[in-house]
């Protein structure tokens, strides 16, 4: 992994940046949902199932097949 890249977004500054700002707001507002879901268990109680799902979707990458026990 790198810690400096000053050719990741070159060309495609805005649209980098726009994608990036989703995706850490899908972050951001599904770890507060997952915090009022800690408090209240029966509040949204596939909240974090459906989060991760969205967020590795927008990532475009495939989530492990569970298994049947997991699910």
């Amino acid at each position: 992994m790198k810690v400096f890249d000053s050719t990741h977004a070159k060309g495609n500054f805005w649209g980098h940046a726009k994608r990036a700002g989703f995706i850490s707001g899908l972050f951001l507002g599904a770890g507060l949902l997952g915090l009022v879901h800690m408090i209240f268990p029966f509040f949204l109680p596939e909240v974090m199932t459906l989060a991760n799902k969205r967020i590795s979707q927008e990532l475009e990458v495939a989530l492990c097949a569970c298994p049947e026990e997991w699910k």
